[in-house]
């Protein structure tokens, strides 16, 4: 699977490539393309145009779950998978049709297949558990269906799981997932048991892919990351509760914590940041109190890229520029601009806008989207990246000597096989006229 090495790779060094080159670029999160989409009729397909405008913004990939959030989702695929599949395989072709990269998170919710099953978090510890069999079931038949995808440009297992982690509070049963109605120690996680899982789903990953790159999905690495899962060692055993402890860590724990963190296969150090209130105070977040002192917004994202640089790990920032109650803002596009400014400056090579759950421009999106693609036509013209090798070319067919026609019949040429899976050549004329609007906007300055 996966022989032509389509999608990103990550070096023994850990840098980043694309078709064999270096590569870095902005991209885009959109929640909503699969997940808002598998549950709708086929004629409402609204990821189309959106996935076409995208790529009139110069933005080459997006970030998305390859599966729904919640519970039903599973019910629905356990009933009837190909109803599912056909519509993610309809999101894949868009994908393939317009050169448009999917970083594709495999399970979003940390809380959705324990509550399919009736089972609790700290399941995902027990490889033997309904909940880990379950989940690599899901993994596999993702992975192996899609592997041969150019549009895949790398797998991501899960979404903050590392935020829902090492939390306990047996007295108010505080951070719990809404589903559960009868609360017990059991329905809390360790960050221990959820590693357990992910080591698990990464080498499932590259069962059927070796090649592309596997991100955790992970949120940002808390301050007090260390003391939260070193006071999580001590669970009892009994009741699966323990006491929480909040103490701000050092900078060796930071790196500590991140590499216990992403454990191979996984090859990607991943993080989330937000960078402004939603508690109506209007403070734009571009300081950080971390290892004693107060960091600067490149500083602190530069501590992740050195981080990942130790670890030979790449650095994806999987989610940022999410302004809160700022995004109304008229500046507010100006300190997106500086933030992704800064992201290249602390030399991280990934990283995608949290800007919508189903496509829009309101606000200050299509400001941010304008930047990005900015940014993506000079970090391009830098490194000589041209996107468009990493899709297979369209063959050209040969001319041949006609043939007699048996009783006067046009002979009709044998269909491919699909196998229920999407064709890894697929290209379309859609891909030219993108990056022909791509172009004109782009020397026109109007987006």
């Amino acid at each position: 699977m996966n022989k032509k090495h389509y999608g990103l790779h990550v070096a023994k060094n850990g840098g980043v490539t694309l078709s064999g080159r270096a590569f870095k670029g902005f991209g885009l999160n959109y929640f909503g393309a699969f997940a808002h989409y598998w549950h709708r009729p086929l004629d409402k397909a609204l990821f189309r145009d959106a996935f076409a405008k995208i790529k009139t913004y110069g933005i080459d990939y997006i970030r998305m779950p390859f599966c729904g959030g919640s519970a039903n989702y599973f019910s629905r695929w356990d009933s009837d998978p190909e109803w599912i599949y056909s519509h993610l395989d309809a999101v894949v072709c868009a994908a393939e049709e317009l050169h448009l990269g999917l970083i594709a998170d495999l399970c979003w919710s940390c809380a959705a297949i324990p509550e399919h099953l009736k089972g609790h978090r700290s399941d995902y510890g027990d490889p033997e558990s309904e909940t880990v069999k379950y989940a690599l079931k899901y993994i596999r038949a993702i992975v192996s269906r899609y592997a041969d995808s150019p549009a895949v440009w790398g797998w991501e297992i899960g979404n903050e799981y590392n935020l829902e982690a090492d939390l306990c509070d047996g007295r108010n049963w505080s951070w719990l997932p809404q589903y559960v109605k009868s609360p017990t120690g059991f329905d809390y996680m360790t960050s221990k048991e959820m590693l357990t899982f992910f080591s698990l789903a990464a080498e499932a990953v590259r069962e059927t892919d070796p090649w592309r790159m596997i991100s955790s999905g992970h949120g940002e690495t808390r301050p007090q990351a260390a003391s939260l899962a070193a006071a999580a060692e001590s669970v009892n055993p009994m009741t699966h509760i323990w006491t929480t402890r909040w103490d701000e860590q050092p900078r060796e724990d930071f790196d500590r914590i991140n590499g216990i963190m992403a454990p191979d296969p996984i090859d990607t150090l991943s993080f989330h940041l937000s960078h402004a209130t939603s508690d109506g105070s209007e403070r734009y977040i571009e300081s950080f109190e971390r290892f004693g002192d107060v960091l600067s917004q490149e500083e602190y994202l530069s501590a992740y890229a050195s981080s990942a640089s130790e670890l030979k790990k790449a650095v994806f920032l999987g989610e940022m520029g999410d302004y809160c109650d700022l995004r109304g803002e008229a500046e507010t596009a100006e300190h997106f601009r500086t933030l992704c400014e800064d992201i290249l400056d602390a030399g991280i090579p990934l990283a995608c806008a949290c800007l919508f759950q189903n496509f829009n421009e309101s606000e200050m999106n299509g400001s941010f989207m304008s930047i990005m693609g900015e940014m993506n036509d000079g970090i391009k013209q830098a490194m000589k990246i041209n996107v468009d090798k990493a899709w297979p070319k369209e063959k050209k067919k040969k001319p041949s000597a006609e043939k007699p026609e048996a009783d006067g019949q046009t002979a009709e040429k044998p269909k491919k096989k699909r196998g229920g899976k999407i064709a890894a050549g697929l290209i379309l004329t859609a891909a030219a006229g993108i990056a022909a609007a791509a172009a004109i906007k782009r020397t026109s300055g109007k987006r």
